[in-house]
């Protein structure tokens, strides 16, 4: 009888601690956008992902990423991803974290719905289930509109999950003809850039608290960067959009750990669909597989 094949189930597990790792990130920009500029933040983290993907694929990687061609092909994903974490970061100083992943949970069903004709990846019905399932368990968890924000931090909180469902396409699609560490290098460059251009404008002063913070966030988001683009590599589209609601869980768990927040009814509520939605969608890629 066919069942998940072994390198399906490591893009799994390399996909749900890539999510636990973007958790824990973002609960440290959390705290930094507060005091400093959107694009201090990501230039840290782009300075390691750079630093990361170089290390990693060396010479190689070195001579890709002064390919003008390649650059040009890889240019609208790392345009999409630059867009979406700066939309994140821009929404975070506005929005606590409950309505900051409410918003973020449209990316499953974008992305779902993108997958079909971006990629030709055929979606299962159940797929779209899971997804519809972990959203309801989300939106349970905390309606992202229970307080309506004002519109400079809803806008780009509606906008973070279009552009990383685009982003995960895109990264889908270059996986089979770039290594792990041509996309993360090619990525975090084009993203250090534009941070070297806009920081002159809008530099913050720092304190010691606030470079430890940006020190973490930097390796944080770049060991998360690494292991998403390798799970993905290992896992078609439909099966890895549910697997994401997982950060909910994260979320909690770091809530509790760290701000001592113990979760209402409707979080546990909502954690249990969100459970049910990840086991639903790899019952369906078991059902595809034995098709």
């Amino acid at each position: 009888m066919h069942s998940i094949s072994l390198e399906q189930r490591q893009g799994i597990l390399l996909l749900l601690l890539a999510y636990f790792v973007y958790a824990c990130g973002d609960a440290a920009a959390k705290w930094l956008v507060a005091n400093i500029s959107v694009w201090q933040i990501l230039a840290m983290r782009s300075l390691f992902g750079l630093t990361y993907g170089l290390a990693l694929g060396r010479r190689a990687t070195l001579a890709r990423l002064g390919d003008a061609g390649v650059q040009w092909r890889l240019l609208p994903m790392n345009l999409c991803n630059l867009a979406g974490w700066a939309c994140f970061y821009s929404a975070a100083s506005g929005l606590d974290l409950t309505q900051l992943y409410s918003l973020y949970y449209l990316t499953p069903l974008i992305s779902t719905l993108l997958a079909g004709p971006m990629l030709g990846e055929r979606v299962a019905p159940l797929a779209w289930f899971s997804c519809a399932l972990g959203l309801v368990g989300v939106l349970l968890a905390g309606p992202p509109l229970a307080s309506l924000p004002a519109l400079q931090v809803l806008l780009p909180g509606l906008l973070t999950p279009l552009f990383w469902a685009l982003t995960a396409v895109l990264y889908r699609r270059n996986v089979a003809s770039h290594s792990d560490a041509q996309l993360m290098a090619s990525n975090n460059l084009l993203m250090l850039l534009v941070c070297a251009l806009l920081l002159p404008w809008v530099w913050q002063p720092l304190r010691v608290s606030d470079w430890l913070l940006l020190l973490l966030l930097g390796v944080l988001g770049a060991t998360a960067n690494l292991l998403y683009i390798m799970a993905i590599r290992r896992l078609p589209l439909p099966l890895a959009s549910p697997i994401s609601f997982s950060s909910l869980l994260w979320s909690l768990l770091l809530g509790y750990l760290i701000w001592d927040a113990w979760p209402s009814w409707n979080l546990w509520l909502g954690a249990g669909l969100v459970l049910t939605a990840a086991v639903l969608s790899l019952l369906g890629s078991r059902r595809q597989a034995r098709a």
